[in-house]
């Protein structure tokens, strides 16, 4: 079984999804170091391969260290022609950004773990599209059935998306940060367009699905799993209680599963067969 490093039980959830399996293919975009609250890190140790994708200069070094995944080292945009962006970096990492404009928010999550928000530094980081990204990485360059994309960029995501051809590369699930209601709602709107609809919300990330048949599934999942002790990357002082510790994550299932007994007795009153 494997052991779980994500913040809400994600993981748990998506590997209760996939059946156990020992094999898939998932896409992390906006990694951070690889392990701190990461969404995929249980995958890769159970033998899963995929593609990492963090900005941040100092996070992308411990995480091509940490990782078998490919590495890209880049943010993520909507334009091809786009080469650079600004990052704006603070010193938790993982709320670092390609949006400025969030110094009130960031400086309220800093207080609620007890930190003083000095503001944002700023560095020059290549950019490119996710298309070109999965392009240049994948054997043969052409589209490969993708299992789940995760993205957590601080404010972004939709770019990150808009970046991509849905049509072409098709993922499975999308397991996407939309921690703002004006968020959520311009998510799900963008990728009713592409077929996607809204199977969960699980805590601020929203998880997409194409058929129906997904929909239920992940709402019929209960997410029972321990969260294992991380450190964060950078000091033992920038780490929370709950992730020197570990903690217990316990979200009930939103929908109860049809046992295939009621399905069969349901049918047979129905149809009679």
């Amino acid at each position: 079984m494997p052991r779980y490093y994500s913040q809400h039980g994600e993981d748990c959830l998506l590997w209760t999804f996939f059946g156990e399996r020992a094999n898939g293919f998932y896409v992390d975009v906006g990694a951070f170091d690889g392990r701190y609250v990461s969404n995929t890190y249980a995958f890769e140790q159970m033998g899963w391969h995929g593609i990492c994708v963090e900005p941040h200069p100092v996070s992308f070094k411990i995480l091509r260290e940490l990782r078998t995944a490919i590495c890209v080292n880049a943010a993520c945009v909507p334009d091809p022609t786009t080469q650079h962006a600004t990052l704006y970096m603070e010193k938790l990492g993982y709320l670092s950004g390609l949006q400025g404009e969030r110094e009130d928010d960031v400086n309220r999550r800093y207080e609620k773990r007890g930190l003083t928000f000095d503001g944002f530094d700023t560095v020059d980081v290549p950019a490119m599209t996710l298309d070109r990204i999965l392009s240049e990485n994948v054997p043969g360059g052409k589209p490969i059935p993708i299992d789940f994309l995760s993205v957590d960029v601080e404010g972004t995501e939709l770019d990150v998306l808009r970046g991509l051809d849905l049509n072409a590369w098709r993922p499975r699930v999308l397991l996407i940060e939309t921690n703002t209601p004006a968020a959520w709602e311009a998510m799900s709107g963008y990728l009713s367009g592409f077929g996607y609809s809204l199977a969960r919300r699980l805590a601020v990330n929203s998880l997409y699905v194409r058929d129906p048949r997904d929909v239920e599934r992940i709402q019929s999942i209960s997410v029972k799993c321990w969260i294992e002790p991380t450190p964060h990357p950078f000091g033992a002082e920038l780490t929370p209680q709950q992730h020197v510790t570990g903690y217990q994550v316990n979200v009930p299932a939103e929908v109860k599963p049809v046992r295939k007994s009621r399905l069969r007795r349901l049918i047979h009153r129905l149809f009679g067969k």
